[in-house]
Formats: structure tokens, sequence, C-alpha cells
């Protein structure tokens, strides 16, 4: 043992006295993975793991679609759930990932959650942490050298104490971020891997990133996890935003969980079966029968239009009403999104002029709900 130790040492006094450059290399997969490991130590130390096979194969699923169109396709990632309501994710090297509870309870959809875990895959494939070591303050390097130094000579008996503290140092690095050049890095990666991935809507980065402000907003005094990365939020919003015009791809809204949805349901109206539209529990549209069509087929019918309209970001001053000879029109953008005759005036006993009205006046209601939600 005393050889290989003295190797050791005479290795870290090298390597101690060349400059950072030297020593900035590409590892193996198998030193990446014992690096991984060490932080991944420390994290579960201080945050319990959470079994939720649902959640767990939901991640490991966009992971799986994401890892092939990266520069690191061969990279294995392995995912866990912390449980803490902090929104954040992080990943340390050799594939290992974790998101927070938080921030599965806060995306909205598949396409936002793989816009965070496709940033997490690209600071694996940009090799972030292992960068983020190498620049770490002279102490922390004589520490990172240590183990380095261990790892290429294959020991197993590196100081626990010295791996303990380059664990730490790792989880660190990970939870608060890579510095603002690797978060921008991972970003725009980020965009390129969605896209290429043919599955996942770029824009599902851009809407999370959006949310995230939104938090900010709402709680400026909480330092959630993912806000303690150097760049601030609106200054990444408007780089992923560069990065999709640049890329020629259409920012759109993506439907999520809170998004208002208009559906269609039977219902009865002065003793009268026929079908309504409701968004929010609240009554759109009660449709009669009317030029072949059934109350039914008309109800689903404008259930899609105004989930069409939902998606392309409405404002209260998008929606109007408009006469055209015996009914009334609500328009979107001046678009036809709800037609009114006069049997629809006739089964409510009123005319389609109010009807028309009355639904424009809810479907302002629901996309000021909705604009406030988004905006603050």
């Amino acid at each position: 043992m005393r050889p290989k130790r003295g190797l050791l040492i005479a290795l870290v006094l090298l390597l101690g006295a060349l400059p950072r450059a030297a020593f900035a290399r590409d590892y193996s997969p198998q030193e990446e993975e014992k690096l991984g490991k060490e932080g991944c130590a420390q994290i579960e130390k201080e945050y319990k793991v959470i079994e939720d096979a649902a959640q767990l194969k939901r991640v490991h699923q966009i992971l799986s679609a994401l890892a092939p169109v990266t520069s690191r396709p061969e990279v294995t990632y392995r995912a866990k759930i912390l449980d803490t309501e902090d929104v954040n994710a992080l990943s340390l090297p050799g594939g290992f990932i974790y998101v927070t509870k938080g921030l599965l309870d806060i995306v909205e959809s598949d396409d936002e959650l793989a816009g965070v875990l496709a940033h997490e895959i690209a600071h694996n494939a940009h090799r972030h942490a292992i960068q983020s070591l190498q620049q770490s303050s002279k102490l922390d390097q004589k520490l990172v050298l240590m183990f380095l130094a261990g790892l290429l000579l294959q020991r197993e008996g590196v100081d626990p104490g010295q791996v303990a503290l380059l664990g730490v140092l790792l989880k660190t690095n990970a939870l608060n971020g890579y510095g603002r050049k690797a978060e921008m890095e991972a970003d725009r990666s980020a965009v390129e891997y969605l896209a290429a991935s043919k599955r996942y809507n770029p824009n599902g980065i851009l809407q999370f990133m959006e949310t995230l402000q939104r938090e900010e907003m709402r709680r400026p005094q909480v330092e959630l996890g993912i806000f303690q990365t150097h760049p601030h939020t609106r200054d990444r919003i408007e780089a992923i935003r560069t990065a999709l015009s640049e890329l020629k791809i259409p920012i759109v809204r993506i439907p999520g969980k809170s998004t208002p949805k208009a559906t269609s349901r039977p219902a009865t109206v002065n003793g009268v079966e026929i079908a309504e539209v409701v968004v929010k529990e609240r009554v759109v549209f009660q449709p009669a029968a009317h030029a072949g069509k059934s109350p039914a087929e008309r109800a689903e019918a404008t259930a899609v239009r105004i989930n069409a309209m939902f998606l392309q970001f409405p404002e209260e001053r998008h929606i109007r009403v408009k006469t055209e000879g015996e009914s009334a029109v609500v328009l979107f953008r001046n678009e036809p999104l709800i037609t009114i005759t006069p049997e629809d005036g006739q089964l409510h006993g009123t005319t389609p002029s109010e009807l028309a009205e009355n639904a424009a006046k809810t479907l302002k209601s629901v996309i000021w709900e909705d604009f406030v939600r988004r905006a603050y």
C-alpha cells in the first residue's frame, strides 16, 4: 500500500502545481458515476426520496425519449423524486437526476416537464458539474484533486472524509445552479433537444420559465431552489424566446392542467332535453336544434372552437358581439366563435342578442381570471 499511497501523494502534488486548465479533461463514465454517487449521497442525507411509481415512470419515459437526441446518447439517466415543496430539478455526473415534489406539482403538462428534464440533460451533456468543480476555490480544488487522483489510480480507499466533502461540493453546486453561462447554455440546448425529439413541444420550457417568473412575483421573499441560479428568470425567458425564433419554432400556448377547457354535456331547459357548453362550471351556451344539427352537435362544435381560442392567449378585448340578420354572433378576433339563432332565443324566451351578450360576458370573466393566473 505504501508505494501506491506515495504515488497518489505525488500525483496530487503534481496536479496541484498545474494550472486549472491542465486537469480539465473528459472523465470516463465510471469516473463520472463515482463523482455523481457522492453527490447523490449528500443530497439524500438532506432530502427524503419519494417512491411514486407513476411519476417516476412519467419522468423516465421523457428521459428515454430525449437522451438519444443529445450529444451524449450513450448516457443512461436515472431519476429520483425529492420530498420537498421547493421547485427544483438538478443533475449530477453519471446521469443522476433529481426532481422535487414541488416541481412535479407546478408543471402544467408533459411538455413543460420535458423542458425541465431537457435542461438537466443538457447540464450532463455539457459536463457542467465537472466544470463547476474545476472552477471552485483553491481549497475546494485540493479536495477535487485528491478524489480525482484516486479515481485515476482506481483506488477504493480514498479518505472518506475527503470524499464526503467533495460530495457536499457537488450537491451545493447542483442545487444552486452552475452559473449564468451554464444555465443559458443548458436552456438553449434544451430547446434544441425538444425540437429534435419530435415528441415534446419546445414551448414547454418557455411556459415553465414563465410560470417560475410568476412565482417570483407572487413570493419575492421565498427563494425557490430553481431561482438560485445566476441568470434572472426574465433574461432566461428572453433567451429562450430568441432560440425558438432562430429555430423558426412558433411560440404557441400548450394546454395544461390549469388551461380553461370547454366541455359539452346534456342539459334540460324548460322541459326540453338539449346540451350545454360549460367552462369552469359556468354555462356559456345552451343551443337548440338548428339547420339539421342537434343541440349536442352544436354544443360539441362550439366547445372545440372555444378550446382553440384558449390556446391563443385570448384577451377580453378580443371578444365582441355582432348582429347578423336575426342571429347574434360572439366573435373572437373577428372570427365566429358562437352563433346564436332565433331558435336559441325562442328556447330561452329571450333574444339572440341577449344570449350572445351573456355568453361573451361569461367568456370574458374566464379569460380575465386566466390572464391574472398567468400574469401574476
